[in-house]
């Protein structure tokens, strides 16, 4: 089954070639004055959008192919993110530090500090929708399925 996803832009852009978005979401408008931020409120096949996706980071554009459950559901703030992670991050004897730069619409970001262990990865990811902590598979899924990214 497909899944229907919107694309997040984290920084502002008017791509000229956004306009093309509209040959797959016919609500979405196009405007040449205005500037891109956040989602584009897009119903879109995962699949139509990695094209999309693919073409704005060769321009260096950040962009995301996200399902719209994380758009259209209450996600949880980073407070209880940061909580989550510090429980997750006690239980297993190490620290963790809130990383924005890693954090995307699905996941809050934390970088493992003061492991004594020494594991590697060094990251722990907390789901915006249900505070699970992602697994590698999950983050390799999303990146390599939604974003066409290795």
């Amino acid at each position: 089954m497909q899944k229907t996803c919107d694309l997040f832009i984290p920084l502002l852009t008017n791509d000229p070639k956004l306009k093309y978005l509209s040959l797959f979401d016919n609500s979405f408008k196009y405007d040449e004055h205005s500037i891109y931020e956040g989602y584009l409120n897009l119903n879109i096949k995962r699949i139509k959008l990695i094209h999309f996706v693919g073409y704005f980071r060769t321009k260096g554009i950040h962009i995301f192919n996200v399902p719209i459950e994380y758009r259209d559901n209450k996600n949880i703030n980073k407070a209880k993110g940061t909580k989550i992670a510090q429980k997750h991050a006690n239980d297993n004897n190490f620290e963790v530090c809130f990383s924005e730069k890693q954090s995307v619409p699905l996941y809050w970001a934390y970088r493992i500090i003061n492991d004594i262990q020494e594991r590697v990865g060094g990251m722990v990811y907390i789901d915006k929708l249900d505070g699970h902590i992602w697994t590698i598979e999950e983050y390799e899924e999303y990146f390599y399925d939604y974003n066409n990214i290795l």
